[in-house]
Protein backbone atom coordinates (compact mmCIF):
# COMPACT_ATOMS: atom_id res chain seq x y z
CA UNK A 1 0.00 0.00 0.00
CA UNK A 2 2.30 2.68 -1.07
CA UNK A 3 -0.53 5.46 -0.73
CA UNK A 4 -0.55 4.82 3.09
CA UNK A 5 3.40 5.01 3.40
CA UNK A 6 3.50 8.11 1.48
CA UNK A 7 1.00 9.42 4.28
CA UNK A 8 3.00 7.90 7.08
CA UNK A 9 6.08 9.45 5.68
CA UNK A 10 4.21 13.39 5.37
CA UNK A 11 2.94 12.65 9.01
CA UNK A 12 5.55 11.14 10.96
CA UNK A 13 9.03 12.51 9.53
CA UNK A 14 11.01 8.92 10.87
CA UNK A 15 11.76 10.66 14.34
CA UNK A 16 11.33 8.07 17.74
CA UNK A 17 8.40 9.02 20.01
CA UNK A 18 10.15 8.92 22.71
CA UNK A 19 13.45 10.66 22.27
CA UNK A 20 13.20 12.28 19.03
CA UNK A 21 16.45 10.72 17.41
CA UNK A 22 15.85 9.97 13.75
CA UNK A 23 14.77 6.37 12.91
CA UNK A 24 16.81 3.92 10.90
CA UNK A 25 15.67 2.24 8.10
CA UNK A 26 14.32 -0.51 9.97
CA UNK A 27 12.85 1.15 13.01
CA UNK A 28 9.56 2.05 13.40
CA UNK A 29 7.79 4.36 15.70
CA UNK A 30 10.89 3.95 18.58
CA UNK A 31 14.57 3.79 17.87
CA UNK A 32 16.52 0.37 19.40
CA UNK A 33 17.95 2.86 22.42
CA UNK A 34 14.56 3.42 23.26
CA UNK A 35 13.10 -0.38 23.26
CA UNK A 36 13.92 -0.68 26.74
CA UNK A 37 11.71 2.31 28.17
CA UNK A 38 8.55 0.09 26.19
CA UNK A 39 6.75 -2.00 28.65
CA UNK A 40 7.68 -5.59 27.31
CA UNK A 41 6.44 -9.13 28.41
CA UNK A 42 9.89 -11.62 29.18
CA UNK A 43 8.02 -14.08 30.97
CA UNK A 44 4.76 -15.46 30.10
CA UNK A 45 3.24 -18.60 30.02
CA UNK A 46 3.52 -19.38 26.34
CA UNK A 47 0.47 -22.04 26.41
CA UNK A 48 -1.90 -19.50 27.44
CA UNK A 49 -0.08 -16.40 27.83
CA UNK A 50 -0.30 -15.35 31.46
CA UNK A 51 1.98 -12.97 33.01
CA UNK A 52 4.55 -14.26 35.06
CA UNK A 53 6.95 -12.90 37.17
CA UNK A 54 10.12 -12.16 35.95
CA UNK A 55 12.49 -14.41 35.94
CA UNK A 56 10.56 -17.61 36.24
CA UNK A 57 9.40 -18.55 32.61
CA UNK A 58 7.94 -21.94 32.10
CA UNK A 59 9.94 -24.48 30.47
CA UNK A 60 8.78 -25.58 27.17
CA UNK A 61 5.87 -28.06 26.86
CA UNK A 62 4.77 -27.34 30.43
CA UNK A 63 1.91 -25.05 31.03
CA UNK A 64 1.15 -22.73 34.11
CA UNK A 65 -1.35 -23.17 36.95
CA UNK A 66 -3.94 -20.79 35.13
CA UNK A 67 -4.25 -22.87 32.12
CA UNK A 68 -4.56 -26.48 33.48
CA UNK A 69 -7.93 -27.78 32.85
CA UNK A 70 -8.73 -24.88 30.65
CA UNK A 71 -8.90 -26.41 26.53
CA UNK A 72 -7.36 -24.02 24.50
CA UNK A 73 -8.01 -24.33 20.90
CA UNK A 74 -4.66 -22.29 20.22
CA UNK A 75 -1.08 -23.76 20.19
CA UNK A 76 0.80 -21.45 21.42
CA UNK A 77 0.63 -17.46 22.26
CA UNK A 78 3.14 -14.37 22.00
CA UNK A 79 1.76 -11.35 23.76
CA UNK A 80 4.12 -8.71 23.30
CA UNK A 81 3.46 -5.85 25.68
CA UNK A 82 2.22 -5.11 28.92
CA UNK A 83 -1.14 -2.65 28.25
CA UNK A 84 0.70 -0.01 30.14
CA UNK A 85 1.65 3.47 28.37
CA UNK A 86 2.79 4.29 26.00
CA UNK A 87 1.80 1.55 24.01
CA UNK A 88 -2.02 1.15 25.70
CA UNK A 89 -2.02 4.92 24.46
CA UNK A 90 -0.43 4.12 20.90
CA UNK A 91 -3.40 1.42 21.02
CA UNK A 92 -6.14 3.70 22.25
CA UNK A 93 -5.38 6.12 19.51
CA UNK A 94 -5.08 3.49 16.49
CA UNK A 95 -8.72 2.14 17.92
CA UNK A 96 -10.76 4.89 19.08
CA UNK A 97 -9.19 7.83 17.19
CA UNK A 98 -8.88 6.66 13.54
CA UNK A 99 -5.23 6.77 13.48
CA UNK A 100 -4.32 4.34 10.48
CA UNK A 101 -0.97 5.45 10.44
CA UNK A 102 -0.09 5.03 13.94
CA UNK A 103 -1.76 1.07 13.57
CA UNK A 104 0.57 0.47 10.73
CA UNK A 105 3.31 1.39 12.41
CA UNK A 106 2.27 -0.38 15.60
CA UNK A 107 2.20 -3.29 13.49
CA UNK A 108 5.46 -2.46 11.74
CA UNK A 109 6.86 -2.13 15.56
CA UNK A 110 5.45 -5.74 16.79
CA UNK A 111 6.62 -7.62 13.64
CA UNK A 112 10.35 -6.56 14.62
CA UNK A 113 9.91 -7.16 18.44
CA UNK A 114 8.62 -11.05 17.30
CA UNK A 115 11.10 -11.32 14.62
CA UNK A 116 12.43 -14.65 16.25
CA UNK A 117 9.25 -15.93 17.23
CA UNK A 118 8.14 -15.59 13.56
CA UNK A 119 11.05 -17.14 12.74
CA UNK A 120 10.96 -20.17 14.60
CA UNK A 121 7.25 -21.21 13.83
CA UNK A 122 5.91 -21.51 10.37
CA UNK A 123 2.21 -20.01 8.99
CA UNK A 124 0.77 -20.23 5.51
CA UNK A 125 -1.32 -17.02 6.70
CA UNK A 126 -2.08 -14.36 9.07
CA UNK A 127 -5.88 -13.80 9.96
CA UNK A 128 -6.65 -10.50 12.28
CA UNK A 129 -9.62 -10.94 14.87
CA UNK A 130 -12.81 -9.50 12.67
CA UNK A 131 -15.02 -6.81 14.18
CA UNK A 132 -18.75 -6.98 13.43
CA UNK A 133 -20.02 -5.65 10.27
CA UNK A 134 -22.41 -3.12 13.05
CA UNK A 135 -19.31 -1.92 14.73
CA UNK A 136 -17.61 -1.73 11.50
CA UNK A 137 -20.70 0.59 10.17
CA UNK A 138 -20.26 3.19 13.06
CA UNK A 139 -16.34 3.27 13.95
CA UNK A 140 -15.36 2.57 10.33
CA UNK A 141 -12.73 0.22 10.15
CA UNK A 142 -11.11 -2.80 12.04
CA UNK A 143 -7.77 -2.01 14.03
CA UNK A 144 -6.58 -5.48 14.25
CA UNK A 145 -6.68 -5.57 10.17
CA UNK A 146 -4.75 -2.39 10.35
CA UNK A 147 -2.08 -3.10 12.39
CA UNK A 148 -1.63 -6.72 11.12
CA UNK A 149 -1.07 -4.72 7.46
CA UNK A 150 2.28 -3.38 9.46
CA UNK A 151 3.64 -7.55 8.66
CA UNK A 152 4.08 -6.29 5.26
CA UNK A 153 6.14 -9.57 3.72
CA UNK A 154 3.64 -11.85 5.22
CA UNK A 155 0.23 -12.98 4.21
CA UNK A 156 -2.33 -11.15 5.27
CA UNK A 157 -6.40 -13.39 4.79
CA UNK A 158 -8.70 -11.49 6.35
CA UNK A 159 -11.76 -12.98 5.13
CA UNK A 160 -10.91 -16.22 6.20
CA UNK A 161 -13.26 -15.49 9.72
CA UNK A 162 -16.06 -13.44 10.09
CA UNK A 163 -17.76 -12.51 13.06
CA UNK A 164 -21.24 -13.16 12.99
CA UNK A 165 -22.76 -12.30 15.88
CA UNK A 166 -22.65 -8.70 17.68
CA UNK A 167 -21.47 -8.74 21.45
CA UNK A 168 -20.91 -5.82 23.64
CA UNK A 169 -17.08 -4.87 24.60
CA UNK A 170 -15.28 -7.20 26.99
CA UNK A 171 -14.06 -4.07 27.96
CA UNK A 172 -14.56 -4.66 32.30
CA UNK A 173 -16.75 -7.53 32.42
CA UNK A 174 -15.33 -10.53 34.44
CA UNK A 175 -13.63 -13.81 32.67
CA UNK A 176 -17.07 -16.06 32.86
CA UNK A 177 -19.48 -13.13 30.88
CA UNK A 178 -16.64 -12.69 28.70
CA UNK A 179 -16.64 -16.51 27.81
CA UNK A 180 -20.23 -15.96 27.26
CA UNK A 181 -20.75 -12.84 25.36
CA UNK A 182 -17.99 -14.31 22.68
CA UNK A 183 -19.20 -17.70 22.36
CA UNK A 184 -20.27 -18.44 18.84
CA UNK A 185 -19.92 -15.33 17.89
CA UNK A 186 -17.38 -16.38 15.03
CA UNK A 187 -17.40 -18.26 11.74
CA UNK A 188 -15.32 -19.33 8.73
CA UNK A 189 -17.22 -18.73 5.75
CA UNK A 190 -17.96 -22.00 3.59
CA UNK A 191 -16.17 -20.43 0.19
CA UNK A 192 -13.01 -21.09 2.91
CA UNK A 193 -13.07 -23.82 4.49
CA UNK A 194 -11.59 -26.49 2.34
CA UNK A 195 -9.00 -24.09 1.89
CA UNK A 196 -7.60 -23.80 5.48
CA UNK A 197 -7.80 -27.17 5.48
CA UNK A 198 -4.33 -28.32 6.89
CA UNK A 199 -3.12 -24.94 7.03
CA UNK A 200 -0.28 -23.21 9.88
CA UNK A 201 -2.31 -19.94 10.99
CA UNK A 202 -1.34 -16.66 13.32
CA UNK A 203 -4.31 -15.59 14.77
CA UNK A 204 -3.59 -11.47 15.52
CA UNK A 205 -5.57 -9.33 17.54
CA UNK A 206 -4.48 -5.99 19.49
CA UNK A 207 -5.47 -6.22 22.87
CA UNK A 208 -5.95 -9.53 25.19
CA UNK A 209 -7.10 -10.11 28.54
CA UNK A 210 -8.55 -13.51 29.29
CA UNK A 211 -7.05 -14.96 26.02
CA UNK A 212 -11.56 -15.78 25.52
CA UNK A 213 -11.69 -14.02 22.35
CA UNK A 214 -8.64 -15.33 20.04
CA UNK A 215 -9.34 -18.96 22.05
CA UNK A 216 -12.88 -18.63 20.59
CA UNK A 217 -11.56 -17.67 16.87
CA UNK A 218 -9.44 -20.76 17.27
CA UNK A 219 -11.96 -22.78 18.00
CA UNK A 220 -13.55 -22.18 14.52
CA UNK A 221 -10.73 -22.24 12.59
CA UNK A 222 -9.72 -25.38 13.96
CA UNK A 223 -12.97 -26.95 13.22
CA UNK A 224 -12.76 -26.08 9.63
CA UNK A 225 -9.74 -27.94 9.28
CA UNK A 226 -6.02 -25.52 10.44
CA UNK A 227 -3.47 -27.61 12.06
CA UNK A 228 -1.92 -25.20 13.51
CA UNK A 229 -2.73 -22.09 15.41
CA UNK A 230 -0.49 -19.56 16.75
CA UNK A 231 -2.13 -16.46 18.17
CA UNK A 232 -0.12 -12.98 18.82
CA UNK A 233 -1.53 -10.26 20.66
CA UNK A 234 0.23 -6.51 20.84
CA UNK A 235 -0.23 -6.28 24.30
CA UNK A 236 -1.27 -8.04 27.36
CA UNK A 237 -3.92 -6.14 29.89
CA UNK A 238 -5.18 -7.72 33.70
CA UNK A 239 -8.75 -8.05 35.07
Amino acid sequence: MKWLDKIISFFFPEHCLLCRRPLKSFESLICESCLEKLPRIKSYCKRCGNLLPEGSPVPEGSICKKCAGKRLYFDSIRPVFKYEPPVSNWILQAKYQGDFVMAKLLGRLVRRMVAPFLAKIEFDFIIPIPAHARRLFFRGYNQALLMAMGFEEKKLFSQALKKHKHTPSQVGLPREQRLKNIKNSFEVPQKYRSFLKNRRLLLFDDVITTGATLNEAAKVLKKAGASKIYALAIAKSTL
